[in-house]
This record gives C-alpha cells, sequence and structure tokens, in this order.
C-alpha cells in the first residue's frame, strides 16, 4: 500500500476512478491518504478517517512510510480564513494559488523561516518551490475541548463565515459545502473529528432531548443535520436554499423550516 500527500488545494473524490462519476466528498492540501489502486489515471484512496474514493493521481504526491510516520507526529496549522492565498518570496500567487479552510499547512523548520515570520510563515513543500502563507490565516487545532459555551461559541464563529457559501453536494471546501460537510470541517478546526456523513454523525457523542438543546449541539432530520445556534436558530448547508445559511423552527419567523421542524428527530451534543 501507498502514502501521498494531498498537493492540490482542493481535490473531488469520486465514487468511481472517472471525470463524471458521483462526488461523495472532497480532499484538501496537505491531507494524508492511503492509495489502495490505482485504475485510468485515478487512485483509490483512504483517508485517516477511513473514508475512501477516488481522486486524481496528479493530485497526489507519494512519501514514504517513514514521511508518514514522522508526519503523524508533525507539528501542523490548520487553514482558518475561508480562502488563505498561497505566494512565493516575491508576493507573487504561486501553485496551488489559494488554500481552503481546514486545509493542512506543515510549517518549515523555525530556523529556516525568515524575518517576516511574524507576518507569514513558510510551507514545507514536497517539491523545491518555497511557498508562504499569512500568519493570519492559519492557526494550531487546539486541544479537545471540555468547556460547552467556549466550543458552541467558537463552531457558530466558524461556521457563521461561510453564510452564503453555495451548496455542493460532496462539497468540503469553502467553494461549496453539503450539510455534513459544514459540521465536519468546523468541528475539524475545534478537536472534535467528526465522520464524513450526516448518517454516521449520528452516532457521535451524546443524545439530548430537543427541550434541553444548546448552541453548538448537532439536529439530524432525514439525510440533513444543522448546528443549532440558540432561540430556535440553526446554521445549515441548504440544498434547497442553495448554500449556508440561518434558519428557524418558529412558525413566525422568516427564516422558518416546516419540514426542518416537523422533520426533527434527534440531537446530539458533542462536548
Amino acid at each position: 500500500m501507498k502514502r501521498a500527500l494531498v498537493i492540490r488545494n482542493i481535490v473531488d473524490l469520486n465514487a468511481e476512478p472517472r471525470f463524471h462519476a458521483e462526488r461523495k466528498s472532497q480532499l484538501l492540501f496537505g491531507e494524508r491518504v492511503s492509495i489502495h489502486a490505482e485504475r485510468e489515471g485515478y487512485s483509490e484512496i483512504e483517508q485517516v478517517d477511513g473514508y475512501r474514493g477516488w481522486a486524481p493521481t496528479l493530485a497526489l504526491c507519494e512519501i514514504s512510510e517513514s514521511d508518514w510516520k514522522r508526519l503523524d507526529e508533525a507539528f501542523t496549522l490548520r487553514v482558518c480564513s475561508p480562502v488563505a492565498e498561497v505566494f512565493t518570496d516575491s508576493d507573487a500567487p504561486v501553485p496551488p494559488y489559494f488554500l481552503s479552510y481546514g486545509s493542512i499547512v506543515y510549517p518549515a523548520p523555525a530556523d529556516e523561516q525568515d524575518s517576516k515570520a511574524a507576518e507569514r510563515i513558510e510551507i514545507a513543500s514536497p517539491d523545491s518551490l518555497k511557498r508562504w502563507i499569512r500568519s493570519e490565516d492559519v492557526t494550531p487545532v487546539p486541544q479537545r475541548p471540555t468547556d460547552l459555551a467556549v466550543f458552541s461559541d467558537n463552531v457558530l464563529l466558524a461556521g457563521l463565515q461561510f453564510l452564503g457559501v453555495p451548496y455542493l453536494w460532496g462539497g468540503r471546501s469553502s467553494l461549496g459545502l453539503d450539510c455534513s460537510g459544514l459540521t465536519q470541517l468546523v468541528c475539524s478546526l475545534n478537536s472534535v473529528e467528526l465522520p464524513r456523513d450526516s448518517a454516521d454523525q449520528r452516532n457521535c457523542g451524546k443524545e439530548v432531548a430537543r427541550d434541553d438543546l444548546l448552541p453548538g449541539d448537532l439536529v439530524f432530520s432525514e439525510g440533513h443535520v444543522v448546528i443549532y445556534m440558540g432561540e430556535d436558530l440553526v446554521l445549515h448547508a441548504s440544498q434547497r436554499e442553495g448554500g449556508v445559511t440561518v434558519s428557524s423552527y418558529s412558525p413566525d419567523k422568516p427564516s422558518y423550516r416546516k419540514d426542518l421542524d416537523e422533520g426533527f428527530q434527534f440531537a446530539r451534543r458533542l462536548v
């Protein structure tokens, strides 16, 4: 079995090894994957959470088993801005040009960082080209939260950055999201790792009654997941409304969604 790093900013993960196959999810720059098979320019890959699909082989850079293990312990940063520019020493844009929220960045060793390190960070790259990213666009992933209020605030602040981002089936980036892609992304940057699909996210955390909902809880209806915001409001990536939006369970509100209100199944608290 081969190991690889994702070297493009956003890569579709398809159900089959062809361009027009169903998009199951997306890979982001810096993710590590295992390669199980190769066919017609595509690689069947497995993400570290076990999710599998087919990605273009050219979007991957093969690494050794020893490098895989080394990166497993390496210090990483995550992109925390919806979009972060990637540039060269002359401040000119350079491939992959930008990184999406949630992308993994491996900083170059401290002794290789330049005098502008307070403003920018050099990215360790598999090729010889030097790349930088602005310091304000990345953050270390914090320790797993134990305080529900802090977790809720951080998740909602992260999620609200994506208001208006288009709905995209299988989307997992700041250019397009589906419902479980949104919840997985914003929770991962708050050290709560969720499975990719809402059907599996239903088993995370502990169940809470509707009357006991608190901000940050995940609420499930048939084939859909939303983030409860408080005061009967929810944040979600909605196919019906074309993107990330805020809806309400209250019939007297303009943003009322009868289907979500009456289709309420159960809620899960992650912290």
